[in-house]
């Protein structure tokens, strides 16, 4: 450990004095005799509590806590800053932990506060300038010239506090610290002053890190070695130890090694008061579950994400059992075992995502349900189309849940000539009367059931329908509903049988819009059946706001631009996408829609920079700053043009 010249003993004399003299501040206090308070106070405070404040930085520092010992030595020169005493106090500090420079600094601030009257004062500092001066001129660091193995071995045996101040030491010093693996391999974070400073340095040390104990109940701390974990400096982190408050009520946990995981189990038994859990792991869900039996069956856990490698059906069931408040959960990895689980044991459950990979609505996007509405799924969402779900395993869960249904995204397989006729008898009368939205992927066999489930519905807002097997019955069962929907989506269809009776349905909904609300929002995408008829029968809706048109390969460039043209009043937002009819002269016919918001342009091979330039010179100038335009994969529009386009609208966004 550094020497440091020892302060002053404070001697019996001295501590009679300091009695007396307490008597007599005490006494002119009494008798509001302030000059004499002031001479009583300045006397202690130079012969008393400089040297307590004296004493006090010294054994900091022969402590080897130089940064506590800093703090003390610069009280002595706030209260006495025309002393010697603080200045000497703290340039030994800096002197015996090898900060020469600092040193010298601190003597020469010194020089130039104390009062020249202070003759043996001034002497002391530039004596002790001149001792520092020749060591920072003759030193020797032991960091330079040491092999990197001894460093190390002396550097890992420093108490934390050391370590910590050291590296404010030399920038040799900290890159040496910093690269010690050995230093840092095993991490406890508490709420010490040296805790503080460290939280810094986390990016720095993560590397070496492998098992990190997070004790601190400083949020702050806290939120940045987590993100640190988040970034991945902590590349080698084996075990993570959180000690956590009993205020917690929500905890994202994402494992990415192979080591033994953080059980579901386990958190739940460590946050009592733990609401919102997302937890990711590379493992089986089996692994990583844990034990229940210790968890309360009273668990107040409400919203649950989950994506393992695996996740089935008996797996969960101890959870789901335990875990009876669940109303949102949402699956990734999961096999058909866990819809007959759940199923069985959440009956609570109101939003469920099953290997989805769209954003399931939250918990605050529900209405409220009132007091006479039964409980039951409100909100299922499976894949979005990547994967087929298997239509037996997951009708039974659907066809349970059919009077509370709200929203439905459902990827089915279609069924066989035996599950024919098991519907025909179980689901002969399915019916979804509260569904506001629904996207289906109508296979031959699944459609009529669906269909029949939507019949006359009043309810029914939003619909899309991916590769429909019959578009003629669709159409049919739109135009029936109770209410015209809000909007609608139909993607993937090769037949082009279906386009008068798209005709004759868009052409409803114009007349509808002329007395009540009708369709505001459409989504064509590769779709045969629209063609510019269809189009043309579209325009004359007058509630129509929203256009996307992606991948139509029977739409000429004439009939885009007829659509964009009866709807220049209305539309606010429009998406252009994979279609080589659309040119330079559409962007033109775009710069006449007076009350545009948003413009996405996409995979369009024969749009230019001189068609984004004229869009932009035609756009209403007092719309421009409220126009957001998306360009992507464009290959003839340059980043010049983009640049000029920027300058001109609200945003542009590109990729």
């Amino acid at each position: 450990m550094p020497s440091s010249f020892a302060p002053n003993k404070i001697d019996n004399t001295l501590a009679e004095s300091f009695q007396k003299t307490i008597q007599m501040l005490n006494n002119a206090i009494d008798n509001n005799k302030h000059p004499h308070v002031v001479e009583h106070a300045e006397f202690l405070l130079q012969n008393h509590f400089l040297k307590i404040l004296d004493a006090s930085a010294h054994a900091y520092a022969m402590q080897g806590k130089p940064t506590c010992a800093l703090v003390a030595a610069e009280r002595i020169i706030d209260y006495s800053p025309r002393s010697a005493v603080g200045y000497i106090r703290k340039a030994s500090i800096y002197s015996m932990y090898g900060n020469q420079r600092h040193a010298i600094a601190v003597y020469n601030d010194g020089v130039r506060m104390v009062e020249s009257s202070q003759e043996e004062q001034i002497l002391c500092l530039t004596t002790a300038r001149e001792e520092a001066t020749k060591k920072n001129e003759s030193r020797i660091d032991f960091m330079d010239i040491l092999p990197t193995e001894i460093v190390n071995s002396v550097i890992k045996l420093l108490p934390k506090d050391t370590t910590v101040a050291c590296l404010e030491l030399s920038k040799v010093w900290r890159e040496r610290i910093l690269e010690c693996t050995d230093a840092w391999r095993n991490l406890s974070v508490a709420d010490t002053q040296e805790d503080t400073k460290l939280v810094d340095e986390a990016q720095y040390i993560g590397s070496h890190v492998e098992h990190l104990k997070l004790s601190t109940t400083s949020m702050s701390i806290r939120i940045k070695y987590l993100q640190a974990l988040k970034e991945h400096h902590f590349k080698k982190i084996r075990s993570l130890e959180l000690t956590v408050s009993d205020t917690l009520t929500s905890l994202t946990v994402e494992i990415t090694n192979d080591l033994r995981d953080i059980t579901v189990a386990e958190i739940l038994l460590s946050c009592n008061l733990l609401s919102n859990l997302i937890y990711q792991a590379n493992s089986t869900i089996e692994t990583c579950i844990g034990n229940f039996s210790m968890v309360s069956k009273n668990c107040g856990l409400t919203n649950l994400e989950l994506k393992a490698k695996t996740i089935n059906g008996p797996d969960i069931e101890e959870m789901l059992q335990s875990c009876q408040k669940l109303r949102r959960l949402v699956m990734n990895g999961c096999r058909t075992s866990v819809l007959g689980s759940i199923n069985r044991c959440a009956p609570k459950l109101e939003i469920l995502g099953y290997n989805t990979d769209v954003s399931v609505p939250a918990l605050k996007d529900l209405k409220k349900k009132t007091d006479s509405e039964e409980p039951g799924l409100r909100v299922l969402y499976t894949n979005n189309g990547q994967a087929y779900v298997p239509t037996s395993a997951i009708f039974p869960l659907i066809y349970k849940s059919r009077y509370t249904l709200e929203e439905l995204l459902a990827c089915l397989t279609d069924l066989t000539a035996p599950e024919v006729q098991q519907f025909n008898t179980t689901y002969m009368y399915f019916k979804l009367p509260r569904v506001i939205k629904l996207n289906m992927w109508p296979c031959a066999a699944i459609q009529p059931y669906l269909l029949r489930s939507i019949a006359d519905s009043a309810s029914l807002k939003h619909l899309c329908v991916i590769a429909p097997a019959d578009i003629v019955e669709l159409t049919r069962t739109i135009m029936n509903l109770g209410e015209p929907l809000v909007s609608f989506e139909i993607a993937h269809v090769q037949s082009i049988n279906g386009r008068p009776s798209l005709i004759q349905l868009f052409e409803r909904y114009a007349r509808l819009s002329e007395t009540q609300k009708s369709l505001e929002s459409v989504i064509f995408r590769y779709c045969a059946e629209i063609s510019d008829p269809v189009l043309s029968a579209l325009s004359g809706i007058k509630t129509l706001s929203e256009v996307t048109l992606r991948g139509l390969a029977h739409v000429t460039t004439q009939g885009i631009h007829g659509l964009i043209t009866k709807l220049s009043d209305q539309l606010t937002r429009i998406e252009l996408s994979g279609m080589n009819t659309i040119t330079d002269d559409t962007m033109l016919v775009l710069g006449n829609l007076c009350n545009i918001y948003f413009i996405v342009l996409n995979d369009l091979k024969n749009v230019t920079d001189d068609g984004v330039r004229g869009l932009i010179n035609k756009i209403p100038q007092r719309q421009l700053s409220k126009l957001t335009i998306t360009i992507k994969k464009c290959p003839l529009i340059n980043d010049i043009c983009i640049q000029h386009a920027t300058q001109k609208v609200k945003a542009v966004y590109t990729t």
